[in-house]
C-alpha cells in the first residue's frame, strides 16, 4: 500500500491523499483543506472491493495525523454528510466525530448531481481542542 499526495487543485493549504496499490489501483483517497484553525475532510472514498478492510479508518487516521503536523494548534476537524448516509454518519461517530445542529442545502451550485429526492447535509465536528 501507498500513499502519495496529490496538489492537482490550486487551492492554497487543500492537500488531497490516494492510496495506491503497488500495481497503481486507486484504493481511496482523502482531502483536508485548512480554514483557520479548522481543517475540513471531505473526498473521502474508499473503492467499494476495499471497504470493510480497515482502509478508511486507516486513511482518516493519517489524514488527522497530517494535519496535526501541519498545524498543531488545530481546534477541529469538519466533514459534511449527506443526511440519508446514516451508515456513514454512524461512521464518523465511531471515530469521535459529533453531529452538530448545523444542516445545508444540498449542493446545487456545485454541479455534483441533480438528486431525485430532497437531501440535506449534515455537519459532523471532532474536537481537538
Amino acid at each position: 500500500m501507498c500513499l502519495n499526495s496529490v496538489n492537482s487543485y490550486k487551492k492554497r493549504d487543500f492537500h488531497l491523499y490516494v492510496i495506491e496499490s503497488v500495481h497503481a489501483q486507486i484504493k481511496g483517497c482523502i482531502g483536508i483543506q485548512m480554514q483557520g484553525m479548522s481543517c475540513e475532510i471531505g473526498h473521502f472514498a474508499i473503492h467499494p472491493d476495499k471497504q470493510a478492510q480497515g482502509f478508511g479508518k486507516k486513511l482518516l487516521q493519517f489524514a488527522e495525523q497530517q494535519v496535526m503536523l501541519m498545524e498543531p494548534n488545530v481546534e477541529e476537524f469538519v466533514m459534511y454528510v449527506i443526511d440519508r448516509r446514516l451508515e456513514l454518519i454512524k461512521y464518523y461517530q465511531r471515530r469521535g466525530y459529533k453531529l452538530t445542529n448545523e444542516n445545508q442545502a444540498y449542493p446545487l451550485h456545485l454541479e455534483v448531481g441533480q438528486p431525485i429526492c430532497e437531501l440535506t447535509i449534515k455537519q459532523l465536528i471532532k474536537r481537538i481542542k
